[in-house]
């Protein structure tokens, strides 16, 4: 079974909650370079005394954003998002695409439906 190690910015503490979804919404939103966010959630961070994050953590962090498997921090959604056999999260553009292709299945065998 593989394990999946959680980037720097998973693991901040949860004072720092805001400045991470901050940033997470800023990525997802494409409102800035990812340099000017990371900028952003680094002040937030010194502000509250917590170290900053490095550039390549907070590079990883957003790939896996991007990649559909890292949800909002806090959000319900994320304490509740499916896993698949390797722990991993599978996004919802994923789940969507596999209720999908079901359907379409499902419309090959059996046309009449």
């Amino acid at each position: 079974m593989e394990r999946q190690v959680l980037t720097k910015v998973e693991r901040l503490p949860k004072e720092a909650q805001k400045a991470v979804q901050n940033a997470y919404d800023g990525i997802i939103e494409k409102r800035a370079t990812q340099m000017h966010l990371m900028a952003e959630l680094n002040e937030a961070l010194l502000a509250l005394g917590i170290e900053a994050i490095p550039f390549s953590s907070f590079n990883r962090w957003s790939i896996k954003i991007r990649n559909g498997e890292v949800l909002r921090p806090g959000s319900r959604a994320a304490a509740n998002q499916p896993q698949n056999k390797r722990g991993t999260l599978v996004s919802p553009m994923t789940l969507s695409l596999f209720a999908q292709t079901l359907r379409s299945l499902a419309d090959d065998l059996d046309p009449a439906r």
